[in-house]
């Protein structure tokens, strides 16, 4: 291994680091969300005895296949990575003679901790990966994949435990492998390719938009180099390959369970959920999606708002070539987002039904995000002070909305808004619910309205979340051991931004 290579490890294994141990201290150690219980409850029917729809969950969830049996409405892709922690978590919970509640919790714990800060660390690096290969500098990249972490709705779900964040690693990958095979790469980003987007498609059958993107992001670098197609073929077949293979196995398990290879589980749930399914409006969700002060993309990913800005300006003044790796990324995320915008807006519950911004159009933003930050590092030297406020300002605002994403559950805006809705939505009522909790306003300011818990008026960090189910001793542990944790954290963030973004660099003022 050289010198560059070695360099290239140690960022990595850093990156990595610093997305696991993020997710670690943000955690709430509980799976967070009813979609994440339900695909917990998919893995383990998959090994024992129990349905994968629970009796008492029946009521509001499951669709009935032709065998009369009901079934989750969900892709196995996030089951099946949980699945390998699910099994030996409930190993050890029986090992141990656990039961109820506590086991429960104690193994959903097991596998929260296990499963998903190893996804944010897997896909910071992605990312990281990503920004190399799009044309950014080391430094660039770096600071890029911290974007992505403190600077995008990212962050949200390195705590709230759904399917976004692994979503994120399969686009990210995706990308990453496409652009290496436009710019000749061989078979081994071909098979990792197919591999990132086969899986996607386990999870959400609608990331075939974003297959589709980074396939027409590979045809258009390889058009535009010599002999492109040539070196590119190989690798290009066997991600085709790959993933169609992963399609097939997407469409067996949907014939297993629903008896029927071109439909989806939508179908179904229109059928027998049409009180769930009620018309939605077309241009209402494509209002919410751009302006809501509850859901809109821009709002929630101030970064990405930015970044297409920046995007508009360099194309029309020329100083970013149409055809260059990095247009043609921001592009394709583009174009994705366009897509499930079009696909969700006329469905009733087009927003994903959560109170931090849409759910469904996660990905494409959070890459945007990354690539505005590694473009702010990289031009930083060479941006006019109005500029360099501009980007400031939009930087300060996207970490400061992530921060507040995790100080509370995600629920309770929603609950809140719910019941008593105000005009200013969802970013200014969380700013309202922090500042109350920390003045000890909470009654005073009418904020405990029916249905909101007193889980939901917690911190949602697990050592504040768990003090009611522990003794003062054992509890005193645990915030004694999360704070070293997050002393850690502050520590890796301090040493990468002195020894890795500041080093030799004297530009930055």
């Amino acid at each position: 291994m050289n010198k560059k290579q070695g360099g290239r490890g140690k960022l990595v294994g850093l990156v990595f680091l610093l997305g696991w141990l993020t997710g670690i201290v943000v955690e709430d150690g509980d799976l967070s969300s009813v979609d994440a219980n339900r695909r917990l409850q998919m893995a383990k029917s998959w090994h024992s005895s129990q349905p994968e729809v629970l009796e008492n969950d029946r009521t509001w969830f499951g669709v009935k296949g032709p065998d009369g049996v009901v079934r989750a409405w969900y892709g196995p892709g996030q089951a099946m990575a949980m699945f390998p922690s699910e099994v030996l978590s409930s190993w050890l919970v029986r090992t141990l003679g656990l039961k109820g509640a506590l086991a429960e919790k104690i193994q959903h714990a097991l596998v929260v901790y296990s499963v998903f800060p190893v996804i944010a660390g897997l896909g910071c690096v992605a990312v990281l990966l990503m920004l190399n290969a799009v044309g950014f500098s080391e430094r660039a990249s770096l600071f890029g994949s911290a974007g992505l972490l403190y600077g995008s709705t990212f962050f949200q779900y390195t705590q709230v435990n759904q399917e976004n964040s692994l979503l994120l690693l399969f686009f990210a990958t995706s990308l990453w492998t496409g652009l290496r095979i436009g710019q000749g790469g061989g078979s081994g980003y071909g098979i990792a390719l197919g591999l990132s987007t086969g899986f996607a498609a386990l999870i959400r059958l609608t990331t075939l938009a974003e297959t589709a993107a980074v396939f027409l992001l590979i045809l258009i670098l390889a058009w535009k180099q010599a002999d492109g197609f040539q070196k590119a073929k190989a690798s290009i077949a066997s991600a085709l390959g790959v993933f169609s293979l992963f399609l097939t196995l997407e469409r067996a398990y949907h014939y297993q369970r629903f008896g029927d290879w071109t439909s989806t589980y939508f179908k179904f749930f229109k059928e027998q959920w049409p009180q769930l399914d009620p018309p939605g409006d077309f241009w209402k969700g494509i209002w919410g999606f751009m302006f809501s002060p509850s859901d809109s993309v821009w709002l929630f990913d101030p970064l990405a708002a930015l970044g297409v800005g920046f995007l508009i300006f360099g194309l029309l003044r020329k100083k970013i070539p149409v055809w260059s790796p990095l247009s043609l990324t921001a592009l394709a995320s583009l174009g994705v987002l366009a897509v499930y915008v079009v696909f969700y807006a006329p469905i009733f519950f087009w927003n994903g039904a959560s109170a931090w911004g849409s759910r469904y159009t996660t990905t494409p933003m959070q890459i945007l995000s990354a690539l505005t930050a590694a473009w702010i590092w990289q031009n930083w030297p060479a941006f006019a002070k109005p500029t360099r406020i501009v980007a400031g300002v939009f930087g300060v605002f996207a970490v400061v909305i992530q921060a507040l994403s995790l100080l509370f559950w995600h629920n309770l805006e929603e609950i809140q808004l719910g019941a008593r809705p105000e005009p200013w939505g969802v970013l200014v009522q969380r700013g309202i619910n922090v500042a109350a909790k920390i003045t000890g306003n909470w009654q005073a300011w009418g904020l405990d309205l029916p249905g909101v818990s007193e889980r939901l008026q917690a911190w949602n960090f697990a050592p504040f979340l768990s003090q009611k189910y522990l003794s003062p001793m054992v509890s005193f542990l645990f915030f004694t051991g999360w704070g070293v944790l997050l002393a850690g954290l502050v520590g890796l963030n301090y040493f990468i931004w002195k020894r890795y973004l500041l080093s030799e660099d004297k530009s930055r003022g």
